[in-house]
């Protein structure tokens, strides 16, 4: 004998169904924000138009505020990270080192280049400590820090997750976050993103390629 099937099985499909459209929708949003629109480049992302970074008040390693201002006049290459995971975030500035290196050739657009450590741990890296660690690296890069609020929005604009996991002792955490590499342009837009694996080289020729563009 058949059996009928009820009102809870039916809308359990709807259910499932709903929210498989829903990720489906969410899925393809996020793959096609940063989806290459030009073939030239070797490893930037890059956003189909330039997006305008919304207000920010965040603090640098030396106590200064820092609004989106201080974005402007430079090539922007921001990274997300904490001092509590001292190696992934001396492997990220070790490669933005190398990005200037081989700018080299280019002393101007070398000149206003930069790296930027925004922290995804505010309530421990304190702008002290962030000085502390920065110190090894060039006087132009710069760290910031402050409300968990900022954080969040900021990290939300340029595509970056994360999130606290207690260890097994419960005696501290770590914090697994998106390893992405955010270019900012001099006009404080938001060009896109280098993810996956990338190399110094192909992230100089992407951004002397920007800079060439705009200037022509």
């Amino acid at each position: 004998m058949r059996q009928k099937r009820g009102p809870r099985s039916t809308w359990a499909k709807l259910l499932l169904f709903a929210v498989g459209i829903a990720a489906f929708y969410a899925s393809y949003y996020l793959g096609n924000r940063y989806a290459r629109v030009t073939p030239e480049f070797l490893n930037l992302s890059a956003l189909e138009k330039p997006q305008p970074i919304a207000p920010l008040e965040l603090l640098d390693q030396y106590g200064n505020l820092f609004k989106q201002e201080r974005l402007s006049g430079h090539w922007n290459l921001v990274i997300f990270g904490y001092t509590g995971s001292d190696a992934l975030l001396q492997e990220g500035l070790a490669l933005i080192t190398q990005v200037k290196n081989r700018l080299a050739i280019h002393p101007e657009l070398q000149r206003i280049t930069r790296a930027i450590v925004i922290t995804v741990d505010p309530n421990v890296d304190s702008p002290e400590r962030l000085k502390s660690f920065m110190h090894r690296f060039s006087p132009d890069f710069l760290a910031l820090t402050g409300s968990t609020g900022q954080i969040d929005t900021i990290a939300q604009l340029l595509g970056v997750t994360m999130r606290h996991i207690p260890n097994a002792d419960n005696t501290g955490y770590r914090i697994d976050h998106s390893s992405s590499i955010a270019l900012i342009d001099p006009d404080v837009a938001l060009v896109g993103l280098f993810t996956g694996i990338v190399d110094a080289a192909s992230i100089a020729a992407d951004i002397t390629k920007l800079a060439r563009d705009r200037a022509e």
